[in-house]
């Protein structure tokens, strides 16, 4: 049986320590009688398991942080925030349906959010469009005691990819780490733990796509490790995206600029040189010349909530 002491400890059956409790500061938990590990496959979210003490710092974790992200000032309230029809930033986290507190505690939310709140509140939101969607987040733990966690819908693996054009959404996570992503064509790509999360495969063309669904960037390069791709940008970024073709910043002008800076600023190169667009071509680019020359995304403003790869996944930029 695993225990938990006063200082937050966790120590196994052999009185070994074990880790801590996650999310809240050790006077925050709450101790109980110890009693056996679950042996079953799924977590207990509605028991008095380890796993459920865990699980339940974490919603409260998420609760806190999500109130304190949202509070209005004037009133000193939150607004309501619906995940599976409850309202987890108002209502007590023990009133919360296990499924809800399974989800969200399971997901992770809220661990991360004092340093990447937009992310993590974007995440809150994509959980009540998946199931508002019909969608399904399934939790269980694998034969080797990994946790992964999956959406789905149907049985299947789903989860809404409209509007992204990047390699794909994170549809399955192990130990909080992305495995599987589905593509924007509907097609599921599944990859062994790797550094950061990196998933990888090869176009038919030999273009090796390299993803990171945490942070969302994206490389492409060719058999040469060049930076490469003739469909879109070699390089995704929150502060660059850039199109490379074998290692050259190239992109016909017709078709965009070739690369696009976190705060807008946007440069028309053609095999590594730069080159000026017409104003017809500028206006189809929603791109505008400032007083100096330079050409900048028309209204965009770059700050922690309005992420660059956000603009590009909406289709801002073409």
């Amino acid at each position: 049986m695993s225990t938990v002491d006063a200082s937050g400890a966790i120590h196994g059956s052999d009185g070994k320590f074990a880790g801590h409790v996650a999310g809240e500061a050790d006077s925050s938990v709450t101790l109980g009688d110890p009693v056996p590990d679950q042996p079953d496959t799924a977590v207990d979210p509605g028991g008095t398991s380890h796993d459920h003490v865990v699980l339940t710092q974490r919603c409260r974790t998420a609760q806190r942080v999500l109130r304190d992200a949202r509070m209005d000032p004037r009133t000193g309230g939150t607004p309501p925030h619906i995940v599976g029809g409850v309202d987890i930033a108002n209502t007590p986290v023990e009133d919360w349906p296990d499924s809800v507190r399974s989800g969200v505690g399971n997901l992770g939310l809220g661990l991360s959010l004092t340093t990447q709140r937009p992310a993590s509140e974007a995440m809150l939101r994509d959980v009540e469009a998946h199931e508002a969607a019909g969608g399904r987040i399934e939790v269980i733990t694998d034969k080797r005691s990994r946790q992964v966690v999956r959406w789905t819908r149907d049985g299947r693996p789903w989860r809404d990819t409209s509007g992204c054009r990047q390699m794909g959404v994170p549809v399955e996570f192990t130990d909080r780490t992305p495995t599987a992503v589905l593509t924007p064509d509907g097609n599921l790509v599944k990859a062994a733990l790797r550094d950061q999360g990196m998933l990888s495969h090869t176009d038919p063309d030999g273009t090796i796509t390299s993803f990171y669904p945490l942070t969302g960037t994206q490389w492409s390069v060719d058999e040469e490790r060049r930076p490469h791709r003739t469909d879109g940008p070699a390089y995704l970024g929150d502060r660059t995206i850039e199109y490379l073709r074998r290692g050259i910043t190239h992109r016909e002008v017709d078709q965009g600029p070739a690369i696009v800076g976190y705060d807008g600023r946007v440069d028309y190169v053609e095999f590594g040189a730069g080159v000026q667009p017409t104003e017809a071509q500028m206006a189809r680019h929603n791109v505008v010349r400032a007083g100096d020359g330079s050409l900048w995304l028309n209204g965009f403003h770059h700050d922690d909530g309005d992420r660059l790869l956000d603009w590009y996944n909406r289709g801002f930029i073409v």
